[in-house]
C-alpha cells in the first residue's frame, strides 16, 4: 500500500481544487501541538469518500497507519482522521512518504488540516517530553533530502521555536531547491534579518517564474509549490508591515532595509507591490516619499490609496482627515494637497 496511491484518493485529487480545497490559513505548528490530543508519525493509506467528486466543502476521512506515537497514547495500529483538503495537507497525504498528524480528541486533524510530510528516517527514540520528541522529528526533516519534507519541517520549526530556529534556517538558505530557500529566507526576514531580506529581494527580482522553469527550481508534487512559495513571501511582507516586534526593531532603521522595500515596490508582481506599499505605510520613513508620490497615479487603486493615506498622515494637516473612508470620497483633493506639500518642502 505504501508505494501505490489508493485509487479512490487518486480519483478525488483529479478534480479541481476549487471543489475540494479550503484555505489552510496560518496554522502554527506550536498551536497544532498544543491542541492535539494525539500526534503520530505514520503512513497515509487511503481516503474514504462519498461520491466523486465529494460534495463541495465536505470533510473527508483518511486512514493513517501509525508507526510512532509522539504525543498522547493509542493502541491502534491504524487511525481514521477527518479533515478537509488544502495545499499543505494535500501534499502531505501521499503514500510514498510518511507524515506527522496532529489529531484532536474527537478524531479530526487540528483545524481540519494539521498534517505535515515527514522524513522516512526516524529521530531518536520517543522521550517523556512530547514537544522535544516532535521537535526532533522536525529537525530531522529540516535536513531531509526530499525538499518538500525539508520545506515543511523548516516552517514548523520556525513556528515552534521562533527566532531560536534561525540557525537551522540559515543552513537552508543555500538549498538547491527554490521552495526550501524561499521558506528559509522568508522566515528569517520575518525575524528581522536584513541579509535574508536582501537575498529574498534578489530572488523576487526574477519573479514570476515561467512554467518551464518551475520544475527545475522547485520539486513539486501537485503543482502547488510555487503558490506556497508566493504565500511565504506575502506572509513575510505582511509581518514587516504589521508586526510591532519587527516594525519597531533595528531592521526598520537600516538604509538597506528601506532600499530593499523600495525594490520590492517596483516589481511586476502586483500582490508583492501592494504588500511593499503596506510596509512603507507602517514604516513612515521620509525615504519612501518619492516613490509614494509617484504612486499617487498608480493604475492600482489599492496602491494609490495606500500612498495617499501614508503621505496624508505625514503631512499632519489639521484640516485634512486621513482615514481611508475620507480618501475614498475624493482622491484628487488629496493628490492636489500632497503634491503642493511636497513641492513646498523641496
Amino acid at each position: 500500500m505504501r508505494n501505490a496511491v489508493a485509487p479512490v484518493l487518486a480519483a478525488c485529487l483529479l478534480f479541481p481544487t476549487t471543489a475540494l480545497a479550503r484555505p489552510c490559513g496560518e496554522l502554527s505548528a506550536d498551536r497544532a501541538f498544543q491542541q492535539a490530543a494525539l500526534v503520530v508519525k505514520g503512513w497515509f493509506e487511503y481516503t474514504r469518500i462519498e461520491g466523486v467528486p465529494p460534495p463541495l466543502g465536505s470533510d473527508l476521512t483518511s486512514i493513517i497507519r501509525v508507526d510512532r506515537v509522539l504525543k498522547g497514547a493509542t493502541s491502534r495500529t491504524r487511525i481514521a482522521v477527518t479533515h478537509f483538503l488544502c495545499f499543505e495537507n494535500r501534499i502531505a497525504m501521499r503514500t510514498d512518504r510518511p507524515l506527522i498528524a496532529f489529531v484532536t480528541a474527537s478524531g479530526s486533524l487540528v483545524d481540519g488540516s494539521a498534517v505535515l510530510p515527514a522524513s522516512q528516517l526516524n529521530a531518536a527514540e520517543v522521550t517523556d517530553d512530547p514537544k522535544a520528541t516532535v521537535r526532533a522529528e522536525f529537525l530531522l526533516g529540516a535536513t531531509d533530502s526530499d525538499p518538500i519534507v525539508a520545506r515543511a519541517a523548516l516552517g514548523a520549526l520556525a513556528q515552534l521555536d521562533g527566532e531560536a530556529s534561525s540557525a537551522i534556517l540559515r543552513q537552508a538558505v543555500d538549498n538547491p531547491d527554490l521552495g526550501v530557500r524561499v521558506r528559509a529566507l522568508t522566515w528569517l526576514t520575518r525575524f528581522g534579518d536584513v541579509d535574508a531580506f536582501r537575498r529574498l529581494t534578489q530572488t523576487l527580482s526574477e519573479w514570476p517564474f515561467t512554467p518551464f522553469s518551475i520544475p527545475r527550481l522547485i520539486q513539486d508534487d501537485e503543482g502547488f509549490s510555487l503558490a506556497i512559495a508566493e504565500d511565504d513571501v506575502r506572509h513575510a511582507l505582511y509581518t514587516l508591515a504589521v508586526d510591532p516586534a519587527v516594525s519597531t526593531g533595528s531592521l526598520f532603521r537600516t538604509r538597506a532595509f528601506l532600499e530593499l522595500v523600495t525594490t520590492v515596490a517596483q516589481l511586476d508582481e502586483l500582490s508583492l507591490r501592494r504588500m511593499a506599499f503596506q510596509v512603507m505605510r507602517h514604516a513612515e520613513h521620509s525615504m519612501f516619499f518619492p516613490i509614494l508620490v509617484n504612486a499617487l497615479t498608480d493604475p492600482d487603486k489599492e496602491i494609490r490609496r495606500t500612498a495617499i493615506y501614508t503621505l496624508c498622515n505625514a503631512m499632519h494637516a489639521a484640516d485634512l482627515p486621513c482615514g481611508p473612508s475620507y480618501v475614498e470620497t475624493g482622491e484628487q483633493r488629496y493628490v492636489y494637497r500632497i503634491r503642493a506639500w511636497r513641492k513646498a518642502r523641496q
